[in-house]
């Protein structure tokens, strides 16, 4: 190799070094630049345009990575009794929530307008106790589900009753007390 050649494969070689580290092994788009003619040497990483395809590479690998390491991370195991927030569990919990929000959203309207207290039948009202006591139980629910702050899953518990207070706690405690 000429001396020129040398360095240049040292940075593909540390490139390379430091995507098997990250944990990332797929070089499926990195490709060797060649002459015009077939007869010449191959030369790795001699223009910009190489090392700009590199870069993107990392940088695609990395931006795909970031759910797989959540997921990682979400297999690690938790604290206590920590629910993943992309856990089957909560996302099944969230699916009922988004089902029972609806019917609520349905059905408020028509027991204001069209029904009055006496008149309800009791099936609607343990229906509509059923749901309260749902939302109850998940403001708990929330005191024990971790949450992603940028690209990291945060499991502790502290940090999860801080960030859950902080956040949405209010609107949650203000939308499922009953004021009736």
């Amino acid at each position: 190799l000429s001396s020129m050649q040398a360095p240049q494969l040292d940075v593909l070689a540390n490139f390379s070094q430091e995507m098997s580290d990250t944990g990332t092994s797929d070089y499926g788009n990195l490709r060797r630049p060649t002459s015009r003619r077939m007869n010449k040497k191959v030369t790795i990483g001699t223009n910009r345009d190489d090392y700009d395809h590199m870069a993107s590479i990392e940088k695609e690998n990395t931006e795909a990575s970031l759910l797989a390491r959540v997921i990682h991370e979400e297999a690690m195991p938790a604290q206590g009794c920590i629910l993943s927030p992309i856990g089957k569990g909560r996302l099944l919990w969230d699916a009922v929530a988004v089902v029972l929000l609806t019917l609520q959203l349905w059905w408020i309207p028509v027991e204001t307008v069209f029904m009055s207290q006496d008149a309800m039948p009791v099936l609607l009202k343990v229906i509509r106790h059923i749901v309260t006591l749902f939302f109850c139980l998940d403001i708990v629910v929330n005191f024990f589900t971790g949450y992603i702050s940028g690209s990291k899953l945060v499991m502790q518990q502290r940090l999860i009753v801080r960030n859950y207070l902080l956040t949405w706690f209010l609107v949650d405690l203000f939308a499922t007390v009953p004021f009736d």
